[in-house]
């Protein structure tokens, strides 16, 4: 699971050409949906159901930095563990 692309009614990954910064508070709305139900906001705002067991972060945006401490943030106020794979 990526919260840091977007996808489309599909479920599929909508992949950047080139990197921008993430929304950050979009990024914290979808996690906590997908937390709760299994589903994201689509591009064009349909929920999608997403199946995942894991979450991954590209190392090379702008604000993966940023991008992996919203994430944290918002598993550890759930109560959910973070670690490594």
């Amino acid at each position: 699971m990526n919260f840091e692309l977007e996808y489309d009614r599909e479920g599929n990954l909508q992949l950047q050409r080139k990197k921008t910064a993430v929304d950050l508070e979009k990024l914290r709305r979808n996690l906590d949906s997908f937390l709760s139900s299994g589903e994201v906001a689509a591009i064009t705002g349909e929920r999608v159901r997403i199946e995942a067991q894991s979450i991954s972060v590209h190392g090379d945006g702008p604000d993966a930095l940023c991008v992996t401490d919203t994430i944290r943030e918002v598993l550890m106020d759930r109560g959910w563990q973070v670690m490594a794979a």
